[in-house]
């Protein structure tokens, strides 16, 4: 019988839960059915790309030593609106709309205050963890906090993390057309109970209300970064900076220490 390898690099697809990733893997490859399987480093349902998952006994054992790698992300943040989650699946909390104008990103955002916040983001510092996400408080996730809005019962906790790089890779606006569908493809794509209807009803209306000619900025990002670094709070942190609310739209984990995206079985 060929021996199963240590460690698989998978790629998850947008939409899908880790889990789910590594029920797919079962049910594709049945040596691995009864198999110990558990992924080292999560990623959130609306991210893509590298998830490592270690297979049996023996590897599950050194999972400390694989969840520290160093990781690597290409985000895109969307300028002008707040959500509970930081991301598209979640509730809108506010948005501050732009109407069209014949400027570039450059201009409609202060890029060398974005450059000034990019710098101060860098290097050792402590992040708090996004409501919506499954860090344990008073045993219990987080986001059944945020789900029974008693936040304000706990403090919010916070970890460690280390920003190597933080480099601006493209921009682009979008029309508010450009967004909605995309929203809605990102929302249409997770399964599970994820309040998806809610959720769209309210995009619906932040969409439905917008001034005709509306825009918004958009900046992806190329970031390396420790373990346990959430990029949804670093587009979180970046519209606070500007007043204006920011969310994550496309997140690609491309790297997790050696392993690759483009290594990753699909």
């Amino acid at each position: 019988m060929k021996a199963l390898p240590e460690v698989i690099n998978l790629y998850k697809k947008t939409g899908e839960t880790p889990l789910e990733r590594i029920n797919r893997l079962r049910v594709e490859y049945s040596e691995f059915k009864d198999t110990t399987l558990s992924y080292a480093g999560r990623l959130d349902p609306l991210a893509e790309g590298v998830m490592i998952v270690l297979v049996g006994d023996e590897a599950n054992q050194k999972r400390e030593q694989y969840l520290g790698l160093d990781k690597e992300y290409y985000f895109d943040v969307v300028f002008g609106v707040s959500t509970d989650t930081y991301d598209a699946l979640g509730l809108v909390t506010d948005f501050l709309p732009i109407i069209q104008t014949d400027k570039p990103v450059e201009q409609l955002i202060d890029f060398k205050k974005l450059h000034e916040e990019m710098k101060e983001m860098k290097g050792v510092l402590m992040q708090e963890y996004p409501p919506f996400s499954s860090k344990t408080v008073k045993g219990k996730p987080l986001f059944e906090w945020a789900k029974e809005g008693r936040l304000g019962e706990i403090v919010m906790p916070q970890i460690q993390i280390e920003i190597y790089s933080l480099e601006i890779a493209k921009t682009a606006i979008l029309s508010a057309t450009d967004l909605k569908e995309k929203v809605k493809e990102l929302v249409a794509s997770v399964k599970g109970d994820f309040r998806q209807r809610e959720i769209a009803d309210r995009w619906h209306e932040v969409f439905s209300s917008l001034p005709s000619g509306t825009v918004f900025p958009s900046v992806t990002f190329k970031v390396v970064c420790s373990s346990g670094s959430y990029v949804r709070t670093i587009a979180h942190n970046l519209g606070k900076a500007f007043g204006i609310g920011a969310i994550t739209l496309n997140i690609m984990r491309e790297r997790v220490g050696n392993y690759l995206v483009s290594d990753s079985q699909r």
